[in-house]
């Protein structure tokens, strides 16, 4: 994956992993299904910083999946400029949840889920080049930190990307 995925998660897009062993109802501490635990990131938000904007568009769990868009823009004096986006499924297969990503001109790559829970959820692909695992942590109900991480060229990265709850007409405000 090229540098500017990075900040698409989630982008996210994201240390080689080792799954946890767990049934996914462990996983989830018996408590809805899988999907379900992952309502907290439904809508809209958006990561500013003086040189991008992301912005990520969550649907609700719903029909056995949930989908994202991601779409980070280029600060310049004459405008904003699209540089990267991508288009994300998460769904069940079998007791594990799919981040099944399909970033901007680049394959597609799924991550499977090593956790989840009403508050984070962790998904890893260890024979990724970049990144390897992506990671959706909910900080309070109009916040979440979205992180990437891996190893790339034989040295360990990670990026963090706080995101605000924003309203979804008005993610660039």
């Amino acid at each position: 994956m090229r540098l500017s995925s990075t900040f698409v998660i989630l982008g996210v897009t994201l240390g080689a992993a080792t799954a946890l062993a767990w049934p996914i109802a462990h996983r989830q501490g018996g408590q809805g299904s899988a999907l379900d635990q992952l309502g907290w990131f439904t809508g809209c938000w958006a990561y500013t910083s003086p040189r991008v904007i992301i912005e990520e568009h969550w649907t609700s769990p719903a029909g056995g999946s949930m989908l994202g868009l991601s779409r980070t823009l280029r600060r310049n004096p004459g405008g904003d400029s699209t540089i990267a986006w991508e288009f994300i499924r998460v769904y069940a297969r079998g007791t594990d949840l799919v981040y099944a990503a399909q970033p901007h001109n680049q394959p597609s790559a799924e991550f499977v889920s090593e956790k989840v829970s009403d508050a984070e959820v962790v998904f890893a692909n260890p024979a990724h080049d970049f990144p390897q695992r992506i990671i959706y942590r909910r900080v309070r109900s109009d916040s979440l930190r979205a992180r990437v991480e891996g190893t790339q060229s034989g040295r360990t990265r990670g990026s963090d990307f706080p995101y605000a709850r924003v309203a979804c007409d008005s993610a660039r405000g």
